[in-house]
């Protein structure tokens, strides 16, 4: 530390530990106003505190359990959740038994969070050939989830439901006992129960719709904050493109690849082209 005094008085007109001009009454312009300067980091240091530094996000530190997790979008979600500092378990019990769904949580203390993303369900054709299973599995998975996420006081339960159990359509009485077709372009969330889905996706869509139901039932009689989330259809870097499994981008995505390798000089898609689709 140095001083500058003043002849006069002896005042500290400048402390250069404090950085700036103090003055006094015989010549207060005396010295000119200093700033402080530090010591200069290295860039190497300063790269190594910024490749090594956790910021702090809403979910940092944070217990989190996916179901799923290595489903499509269960890999993508457990990365982003772990790249945000969450501590991610994805444990492979059974959900078809409470027994299993209770395992999920077991010896788990204060679980931020459940995402329930496990689900058994394919394409237009896989669909039409396992309705029974596609309805039983989904529905019972859900219920002993949310039971199990009840009992071991889970304080969130975000589960994805699909957008296939959004009804098919709309009708309008015209009179005299007929009725016309009314499309809606967009739908929202309160359009979710207005009607039935469509047949070709009917055992996946009553599933999920018992998922959202039973969401709320139990956040009505038991407080459980839990609620679904429901995403266009998706698709991106590690889909299915088994045929039986994917959905309508992947299957056309692998019929057009193939037709392009095997110079086919026509794709075939199903459905009349009529449908409004969001991807």
């Amino acid at each position: 530390m140095s001083h500058f005094q003043c002849e006069q008085c002896g005042t500290d007109c400048f402390d250069s530990n404090r950085g700036y001009t103090t003055g006094c009454v015989h010549h207060p312009a005396d010295v000119e106003q200093v700033p402080l300067i530090l010591p200069k980091r290295s860039i190497q240091q300063e790269i190594m505190e910024w490749a090594f530094a956790t910021p702090e996000t809403e979910w940092s530190g944070k217990l989190v359990v996916v179901t799923g997790g290595s489903g499509f979008l269960g890999r993508h979600l457990v990365k982003h959740l772990r790249d945000q500092g969450a501590i991610v378990m994805e444990p492979g019990y059974d959900l078809r038994s409470l027994s299993g769904a209770n395992q999920t949580l077991n010896y788990m203390k204060s679980v931020s969070c459940v995402f329930h993303l496990a689900g058994f369900n394919g394409g237009v054709q896989f669909n039409a050939e396992n309705p029974a299973d596609i309805f039983y599995q989904n529905t019972v998975m859900g219920l002993n989830l949310l039971e199990a996420c009840r009992t071991h006081k889970v304080k969130k339960v975000v589960s994805i439901v699909a957008s296939c159990a959004y009804p098919e359509s709309e009708w309008e009485n015209i009179g005299y006992g007929d009725f016309c077709e009314i499309k809606k372009e967009v739908m929202s969330e309160y359009d979710f129960l207005d009607g039935p889905p469509h047949d070709s996706v009917a055992c996946h869509g009553y599933a999920k719709r018992n998922l959202q139901l039973a969401s709320s039932f139990y956040k009505q009689q038991y407080g459980l904050d839990a609620v679904c989330v429901c995403p266009t259809t998706l698709y991106g870097p590690g889909d299915s493109l088994d045929p039986q499994r994917t959905k309508v981008l992947g299957a056309m995505v692998r019929r057009f690849v193939e037709a392009a390798r095997d110079n086919f000089p026509s794709v075939t898609c199903w459905g009349s082209g009529k449908p409004l689709r969001e991807f």
